[in-house]
């Protein structure tokens, strides 16, 4: 797997998405985004990317390709893909119609040398598993899913 540093990619002005897990950059143009994947619960109970910093000089950014999810788990499954679902909202409570959207998704599924499944900090010997765990729903699976190129 390929990977840039931070500086290679904003003074390259690499476009596309990179990842490293946690943060997905977008280098369009002259512009440039950061979002966060997931809280960091591995490095503080609910702490999220505000508070995540990283060398800019380490090689840890992949580069990212969406895809649909029946193309991203086949990624997965046949050529050991890193992937990581879509975040998607979940309108909850309320009174009257009104409710409050709650994120979820962007969990990041991988394999374990073992062949073991690993979604962010939890291993599952199966897609039914982790599908049955909660971690894949029905509103991901309609959605764009991000596959770290090779």
């Amino acid at each position: 797997m390929i990977k840039k540093t931070f500086y290679e990619l904003i003074m390259g002005k690499i476009e596309g998405k990179w990842c490293n897990g946690i943060a997905l950059i977008e280098i369009i143009d002259d512009s440039i985004s950061i979002c966060h994947i997931r809280s960091l619960y591995m490095f503080g109970e609910g702490q999220n990317i505000d508070g995540y910093g990283f060398d800019i000089n380490e090689k840890q950014f992949s580069k990212v390709e969406e895809m649909s999810y029946a193309k991203a788990i086949k990624e997965f499954e046949l050529n050991n893909k890193t992937i990581v679902s879509p975040i998607v909202f979940e309108t909850i409570g309320g009174v009257r119609g009104i409710g409050r959207d709650i994120p979820y998704g962007r969990n990041v599924f991988e394999h374990t040398e073992d062949n073991k499944i690993l979604v962010n900090n939890g291993a599952f010997d199966s897609l039914e598993e982790v599908s049955k765990f909660g971690l894949i729903s029905p509103k991901e699976k309609k959605e764009k899913w991000l596959v770290f190129e090779e």
